[in-house]
């Protein structure tokens, strides 16, 4: 059989509750192989709807935590055909129309970082990291108004680094948008919940430590400058998390066949994870799935270098999403003024900026990012110790 066939096959197999697991492990190996394995699991009689019993048969075991090890391999497995679906041009929007992303938010919002429950989060922000990719507005909208920026300020203060990166990744992509930004920028409250959180993962889980006499509690003056009408977003659908309660669990069938299959393929995603060099999900996937990405030694706490809340410095990837964070705030003309007194001391004092620099390597679009923040806020001094000499005045702001 060719690979046409074998797709074909899996997709019928995947209806089968007898032969589901194996099809899960099979097509979530096909994922970037088969261009339009999107196409053939949207258009299939069942096949989503499959993969929802799948996401909601696991509801009941978040509350309290109870979700084993194969459990979470098999829902990461559907998860991943989720991010297919959610990543492919012909499916995105029909994903969105039917409300799909809604059903990852329970994993979003689980407070827990045992293992088990860490993979379901990390795989569930692939498939939103999947579709902010696009850097398409409706996809933005939609988000909005589901509530998604709560989740992502949620994750980044308690995920582990690589949650906490595709998290911010998704929460860069939202405010690269005009509609997002307005929506952060449209009142206060918005505005310094994220920036507090951009700064408390620069200062490594302490909180952040804002530049200037009054920090964030000193900068009233840019306030009633941000107090303005809320964004209201396209989307009024508000899920409620607590539905799961009254959801029928699902009686998994042969829960331990092929269990000592999946390992291997985990294995092998982690080390493609590991000589990736670009953002983690540069082939608008979250760089093949949730609990393909933990380092074998990781802990349920602590991700793989900067710890789930714990001390230490953002990695660099991490940082080169916080500082773009900021970079694109800087553009709404209320936000700039605020975040002259809320930015991080970590960025701000030239000392520090220069050790900033450092951590950012030889990433010279991060290097100059920072130093157009800096010159964007008035801090000119730290932004010529940083060396960009190409970066000599702020950048326009929106509505200039």
């Amino acid at each position: 059989m060719d690979e046409t066939q074998v797709v074909e096959h899996l997709v019928l197999w995947l209806i089968q509750p007898q032969t589901r697991d194996q099809a899960l492990l099979e097509l979530s190996k096909r994922r970037e192989t088969f261009p339009d394995l999107a196409c053939y699991l949207w258009h299939s009689f069942g096949a989503i709807a499959v993969l929802l019993q799948e996401i909601a048969a696991t509801y009941p075991m978040l509350s309290p935590p109870a979700v084993a090890a194969h459990v979470s391999n098999r829902v990461c497995n559907a998860l991943a055909l989720l991010q297919c679906v959610a990543s492919h041009s012909a499916t995105r929007i029909p994903f969105l129309q039917a409300n799909l992303p809604v059903f990852l938010y329970p994993f979003l919002a689980i407070e827990s970082k045992a293992r088990p429950l860490e993979y379901l989060r990390l795989t569930s922000l692939g498939v939103i990291g999947a579709l902010v990719k696009a850097d398409e507005t409706p996809v933005i909208s939609f988000l909005l108004g589901t509530e998604i920026v709560p989740l992502c300020l949620k994750v980044m203060e308690i995920g582990t680094e690589l949650s906490k990166t595709v998290a911010t990744f998704i929460m860069q992509k939202i405010l690269l948008d005009d509609v997002g930004l307005n929506y952060v920028c449209a009142t206060p409250e918005r505005f310094f919940a994220v920036t507090g959180l951009l700064g408390a993962l620069v200062a490594g889980g302490k909180g952040g430590v804002c530049a200037g006499a009054g920090g964030a509690n000193g900068s009233n003056h840019s306030l009633g400058a941000l107090s303005v009408a809320p964004q209201q977003p396209q989307h009024q659908y508000r899920p409620q998390l607590s539905d799961h309660q009254h959801l029928e669990q699902y009686n998994y069938q042969h829960q331990h066949q092929h269990q000592h299959q999946e390992q291997p393929h985990h294995q092998q995603q982690l080390q493609q994870l590991q000589h990736q060099q670009q953002e983690p999900y540069s082939n608008g996937h979250m760089a093949n799935g949730g609990q393909r990405q933990l380092a074998p030694h990781a802990n349920a706490s602590g991700g793989d270098g900067g710890g789930g809340g714990g001390g230490g410095q953002p990695s660099q990837r991490l940082l080169k999403h916080i500082i773009r964070c900021y970079l694109r705030l800087s553009d709404n003309p209320r936000a700039r003024s605020a975040l002259r007194s809320c930015l991080p001391e970590a960025l701000v004092n030239p000392a520090a900026a220069a050790a900033t620099a450092g951590l950012i390597g030889a990433d010279n679009p991060s290097r100059k990012w920072l130093a157009q923040l800096l010159m964007n806020v008035g801090f000119s001094d730290s932004a010529a110790a940083l060396g960009a000499p190409d970066v000599v005045q702020p950048s326009p702001v929106m509505g200039a």
